[in-house]
């Protein structure tokens, strides 16, 4: 009867014959039709999207609150974003930690290659780079939040609090800003 508990709003996931739920809408990322990761009872899950099959799952430390989970079109790539420890942003490959930064993040955008990605700490779009660490910041107006990648992967574009659409470059150069 675990349906009749208050789950909250949250994503569903189908999994074959089983539904998966997370409480929070971070919790489940996909990566096209190739992945989709799940955080659940301690463990971060990834499984082939089309058939449910478990591909990887890697305990997670208790302590590590999870807020947000983004997958790579690569379908191998992971950024997870807790609060553990003031923030860390933790990058898996199939089911692997490969990096970990120092930072509290509230949403992450990641390339489609799994080999960069930006998060937004606050007014900051930060750019990391899993060979070369932390690249470049870009600061707006106020709090921004839902970074999004192009398809092309040239442009990045995220919004504030206020209001303000910005467009970056891979770079961090401003391409575009609409008030």
């Amino acid at each position: 009867d675990w349906w009749k508990q208050d789950h909250g709003p949250g994503p569903l996931a189908a999994i074959g014959d089983k539904i998966l739920l997370a409480r929070e809408p971070g919790q489940i990322a996909t990566a096209g039709a190739a992945m989709l990761v799940l955080a659940y009872q301690g463990e971060l899950t990834a499984y082939r999207a089309l058939t449910g099959e478990r591909l990887w799952q890697t305990p997670m430390d208790p302590t590590e609150e999870i807020m947000v989970i983004r997958a790579a079109a690569d379908g191998r790539t992971v950024v997870v974003l807790t609060q553990r420890d003031g923030g860390l942003i933790r990058v898996f490959r199939d089911g692997q930690p490969i990096r970990t930064f120092q930072g509290f993040a509230h949403d992450a955008a990641v390339a489609a290659d799994g080999s960069w990605f930006v998060a937004v700490q606050d007014e900051l779009l930060v750019r990391y780079d899993l060979a070369q660490g932390l690249r470049w910041t870009f600061t707006g107006d106020s709090v921004l939040h839902l970074p999004r990648l192009a398809p092309d992967q040239q442009r990045l574009v995220v919004s504030s609090d206020l209001g303000t659409v910005y467009v970056v470059d891979p770079d961090g150069q401003l391409l575009w800003r609409r008030d």
